[in-house]
């Protein structure tokens, strides 16, 4: 499960592994936004729109630009574990399947990639470089 505050739509996006989208502008009153079959492991926002992860599903990433309406992409291998933005580009990261890895300018086309078979379990951006962990392994 993962939750982040959308500066530009006053919204929280709290995302969970049964599935569940919720949203709130307040942090205390919550709406059930959509709900589809998958395990959602992250959410990030780059000021325009919100993009969600799930390790399990058919829908692995999707995006919203107001975090109501979610969108499918097209990866479908990427078993997903977390999301960040940075530099103006999207990172995914996977745990299980053949790539482990899917990237995106606009979080809604990506592009999926081979990455060393650990099970990556976190990414984040910082001064100018993406940096994943997981299985006891670091990849800048």
């Amino acid at each position: 499960m993962s939750l982040i505050w959308c500066k530009e739509i006053s919204k929280y996006i709290f995302v969970k592994e049964n599935g569940d989208i919720l949203t709130s502008r307040d942090g205390e009153k919550w709406k059930l936004s959509e709900n589809f079959i998958g395990s959602w492991r992250g959410v990030t926002w780059n000021g325009k729109i919100a993009v969600i992860v799930a390790s399990s599903g058919k829908n692995k990433i999707m995006w919203s630009s107001n975090g109501d309406v979610w969108n499918e992409t097209n990866v479908k291998n990427v078993s997903c574990m977390s999301v960040t933005y940075g530099n103006g580009m999207f990172v995914a990261i996977g745990d299980l399947g053949v790539d482990r890895l899917a990237i995106s300018r606009d979080g809604k086309t990506w592009e999926e990639l081979k990455a060393p078979m650990y099970p990556w379990k976190g990414v984040s951006y910082n001064n100018g470089k993406f940096v994943a962990i997981g299985g006891g392994h670091q990849m800048e």
